[in-house]
């Protein structure tokens, strides 16, 4: 395959990669010792979002994972969440509570690389949003954890529209997932 060749194939393979990351929690591990940690970070490499300032307090008790709070930067607006994790039976479960301010949808976008040329951006996607989510989860992967959330979900958007066009560019159909 042409040097061409091997870079679309790289491309279309990074494109087509997981939102949500697949790699397990090593489950046992967590009852060998306990701690409490606080992480303050003014940057954040999180590959597509746009993340920055990052807090976050957590404490390991008895294979216990609590994490209150967590709160960071994303693309201009803020998140702010708690999670308490326990693997009783070898598989983390807990809750997730997660409220989202004042995020910017045309900075999200942008992180995301959506082709918006036929989108009309100036009048769609330019809105702020947020939202509040309170749901159980269990799995030992982040993605498992999406997987299995049950719960409340609100979402709240101001002063814009989504198109569906910027949903498919996004990869976030619902309905067909």
């Amino acid at each position: 395959a042409s040097a061409e060749q091997e870079q679309q194939a790289a491309q279309e393979a990074a494109a087509k990669a997981p939102i949500l990351p697949d790699k397990q929690f090593d489950v046992p591990e967590l009852h060998w010792f306990d701690a409490r940690i606080s992480f303050m970070g003014d940057t954040v490499q999180a590959m597509k979002l746009p993340l920055e300032h990052m807090e976050a307090k957590v404490t390991l008790q008895d294979g216990r994972i609590r994490v209150d709070p967590a709160r960071v930067d994303l693309a201009g607006g803020k998140v702010e969440t708690s999670v308490d994790l326990d693997a009783p039976s070898g598989v983390l479960n807990g809750d997730l509570d997660l409220t989202l301010r004042n995020v910017r949808l045309n900075k999200l976008l942008a992180a995301f690389k959506v082709d918006v040329g036929a989108i009309q951006m100036e009048k769609e996607g330019v809105g702020t949003f947020g939202g509040r989510a309170k749901l159980t989860i269990q799995g030992n992967s982040i993605r498992d954890m999406a997987a299995t959330a049950d719960g409340e979900l609100a979402v709240i958007m101001g002063g814009g529209q989504i198109n569906p066009l910027i949903i498919e560019a996004l990869g976030l159909d619902v309905g067909e997932i």
